[in-house]
């Protein structure tokens, strides 16, 4: 028999959670694995500044919620976690080429990551999967008031 333990994040002076109450997280069932898609940019912390690893550390959360991440949308996915639409420069010119060789590679890159978006979206819309905007997921997971604090986004490997 597991022990079973919650870590209560807010409460209301008017309404206190009292022994016997039901608790639940709506995305968390200790006999099911939720998976995940996660697209787009992420800003963690709110302040305006798109976070070069803002994706990375949404999957890691999800991770350490026991959760399994995919960067595909299947009729199996039960979650959409889904940032700021990427970035995309203009074109180089051929002077930017001649400066930067790779410049092309990156512009191309990001018109991939743009269209992967948009791909996702549409197939989450399609199949009605829920989708999360940064905000939301970690107010949902519980961490929206810690978001930016330091070590919001480590995982212990207790």
């Amino acid at each position: 028999m597991y022990k079973r333990q919650a870590r209560i994040i807010r409460g209301e002076a008017k309404r206190p959670i009292l022994q016997g109450d039901i608790i639940a997280n709506l995305i968390w069932d200790s006999y099911k694995i939720n998976i995940f898609a996660v697209a787009g940019e992420f800003d963690l912390n709110g302040d305006g500044i798109i976070e070069p690893d803002g994706k990375d550390k949404i999957k890691t959360l999800i991770e350490k919620w026991g959760g399994k991440v995919t960067d595909t949308i299947s009729i199996d996915t039960d979650f959409l976690v889904l940032g700021k639409p990427p970035k995309v420069g203009q074109k180089p010119t051929f002077r930017e080429l001649e400066v930067d060789p790779l410049a092309m590679e990156k512009y191309e890159a990001s018109l991939r990551e743009l269209s992967h978006y948009r791909e996702v979206q549409q197939q989450a819309q399609a199949l009605s999967i829920p989708v999360f905007n940064t905000e939301r997921f970690l107010y949902f997971i519980g961490y929206k008031s810690r978001a930016a604090q330091a070590g919001a986004f480590v995982v212990s490997r207790d």
